[in-house]
């Protein structure tokens, strides 16, 4: 996978400041700007752009501008890379016959991040697949501070632990190899299953929310330790870090 970023000259001429001192600086300017010049890309070889970004970053909307200018049949644009856009990505697990077509070093990753105030706040409003996000009981959203300093995680369902009873009646000996949505581990995902929650007991307006309440996706931290991220901050953190390293 090739990352490629367009960085716009300075009042329409190029900047004359000497790469070596940014890399010098150590800044992440620097280190995205050397990986920049580190790539080469030939436009005959790429056969497939992917776009990643977190929900509530206009992912559907670049989305659509890219397959306008570049969709064609030698040039594929899809919304996802080695999972779904908005998930962590990770080239541990087994691409679909789909994705073998297209090889990494044939596709360019087009990452999308939005103003960190405005995407939380957006999150607040709506935490799609985050209903420990969401007041339940008041049907709301929760106070600013709260949303923001809550655990990114809930507790684990009756659902998953029946399931990962399941698994380990099969022979599973690990949480690690145990399965779940989205091609993640039991210790990189909570909910491991899908569906988790009896709907027939939740109230119609909860279930109707177009937040994916019902359906939760907590992504634990990438590390394997079944951790949960201490907030959303830390979560987005994390995401920026993955996104950027896809390369």
């Amino acid at each position: 996978v090739r990352v490629v970023e367009i960085i716009p000259p300075t009042n329409g001429k190029e900047s004359n400041a000497p790469i070596e001192s940014t890399y010098e600086r150590g800044t992440t300017a620097g280190r995205r700007q050397k990986a920049i010049d580190n790539t080469i890309v030939d436009k005959r070889k790429v056969t497939r752009l992917s776009l990643i970004g977190e929900r509530h970053s206009g992912t559907n909307w670049m989305t659509k501008h890219l397959v306008d200018c570049f969709n064609s049949t030698e040039l594929f644009v899809t919304d996802d890379l080695t999972r779904y856009k908005h998930w962590f990505q990770s080239d541990r697990i087994d691409r679909t016959e789909q994705e073998q077509q297209h090889e990494p070093e044939k596709t360019v990753a087009v990452a999308l991040f939005r103003n960190v105030y405005q995407w939380v706040e957006s999150m607040r409003a709506k935490p799609h697949h985050s209903p420990e996000h969401w007041n339940m009981e008041q049907e709301r959203a929760l106070p600013w501070e709260k949303f923001v300093t809550t655990p990114w995680t809930m507790p684990r369902t009756a659902a998953d632990k029946t399931y990962l009873k399941k698994k380990i009646a099969q022979g599973k000996t690990s949480t690690r190899t145990v399965k779940c949505q989205a091609n993640f581990s039991y210790r990189e995902m909570n909910s491991c299953v899908d569906r988790p929650f009896d709907e027939t007991t939740l109230s119609p307006a909860y279930v109707n929310a177009g937040a994916g309440l019902t359906t939760p996706k907590y992504e634990l931290l990438p590390d394997g330790s079944g951790r949960a991220f201490n907030s959303i901050i830390d979560l987005r953190a994390a995401k920026i870090e993955n996104f950027l390293g896809v390369a």
